[in-house]
């Protein structure tokens, strides 16, 4: 949902939803995003999540902060996929744009010589 929350922000494209029988995904299949615009689409889930998580850790008493601090540790390790992104795009110039498939992504990277409009 909040992959969704994000596409939409930075593209205003439908978002189309599936199920790969061990995960579900959120994608605009061919639309590109700015590099930038996909760190943050693909990051928000983590940072929004694990910091409500961690709060809620700290500041849950009795059995409820141990529940807390177990679904973050689960959703912790469910974001590792999009560490790893992270970590690839980070090696690309800032020229480059991402396509989010469902299934994977495509990167473009836009060659010096090209000119804006």
């Amino acid at each position: 949902m909040i992959y969704s929350i994000f596409f939409h922000r930075f593209s205003q494209a439908k978002v189309k939803y599936q199920f790969h029988g061990w995960a579900f995904s959120a994608s605009t299949p061919g639309y590109t995003y700015k590099k930038k615009n996909y760190l943050i689409i693909g990051l928000a889930p983590a940072v929004i999540l694990n910091t409500a998580l961690i709060l809620l850790s700290i500041f849950l008493e009795g059995p409820y902060d141990l529940i807390a601090y177990f679904v973050f540790i689960i959703h912790f390790s469910g974001c590792i996929g999009d560490f790893y992104v992270t970590a690839l795009l980070l090696k690309y110039p800032s020229r480059t744009y991402v396509e989010d498939t469902g299934t994977g992504m495509k990167f473009y990277v836009e060659s010096k010589d090209s000119q804006s409009i």
